[in-house]
């Protein structure tokens, strides 16, 4: 099983091969890894798996189409291979798997504005609650992101009917992400306050400072005056 996952995610992240052959047809390989993780659940003779999961692997691929061409359009549409993975209802392994080599892709957007945890929250009754716990992990303020149709994952989620439990893990982080968002907001606005408050006081303590100044020139200026007239008033 382990074996399969491997290939599976080198094939994701290294698509096809030097001469552009090597296809895959990712959805084969997805229930290959079930069929696989299946019958070891199911006490089966595990001897022999991994070299069960190579033939199923190699089976997969030399009946795929071609894998650098699906690259190459994910590619072109700003999609990562977490994207296709989550897209084809992989299994978790894969998708941990994807997330410990690039944590990052889990809050990439594609061209659409689509999210990997879109993707995962859009599959309905089939949505996987280790997969959406791994993607909020990965990336807790994708939950909030809209697609260009003004979508959140809260709301794929809401359209696809996914399970209660799960959409209630969505909207948790997505309650969570809003409140730290509202506390930054509150911080940075309190922090503005407080640097104009201080300007202004500065300013006003330069202000008192110029008029001082100025009463002093004046008040000179009035007592030289005075000075004068007696001098004049004693020479007449």
């Amino acid at each position: 099983m382990l074996l399969l996952i491997n290939l599976i995610t080198q094939m994701l992240l290294e698509p096809g091969t030097e001469d552009g052959g090597g296809g895959i047809d990712f959805l084969t390989l997805c229930g290959s890894s079930r069929a696989v993780h299946e019958e070891e659940e199911g006490g089966g003779d595990g001897g022999d798996s991994d070299s069960d999961c190579l033939s199923l692997t190699k089976s997969s691929i030399s009946s795929g189409e071609s894998s650098a061409a699906n690259a190459d359009a994910d590619a072109d549409a700003g999609r990562t291979p977490l994207h296709t993975a989550v897209e084809s209802a992989a299994p978790y392994e894969v998708i941990k798997s994807l997330l410990s080599k690039d944590p990052a892709a889990a809050g990439v957007q594609d061209l659409h504005g689509v999210t990997p945890l879109m993707l995962a929250a859009a599959q309905g009754k089939s949505c996987s609650k280790k997969t959406i716990k791994a993607l909020l992990r990965a990336s807790p303020r994708t939950v909030n992101v809209e697609d260009e149709e003004g979508l959140s994952a809260v709301e794929h989620a809401l359209l696809s009917e996914v399970p209660h439990d799960i959409l209630h893990i969505i909207q948790k982080s997505c309650a969570v992400q809003q409140m730290m968002q509202d506390a930054c907001e509150r911080e940075r606005k309190s922090k503005v306050e407080t640097f104009m408050a201080q300007r202004l006081s500065t300013e006003k303590l330069a202000g008192s400072s110029i008029s001082y100044g100025q009463d002093i020139h004046n008040a000179t200026r009035a007592s030289m005056a005075r000075t004068s007239l007696v001098l004049v008033s004693r020479a007449a």
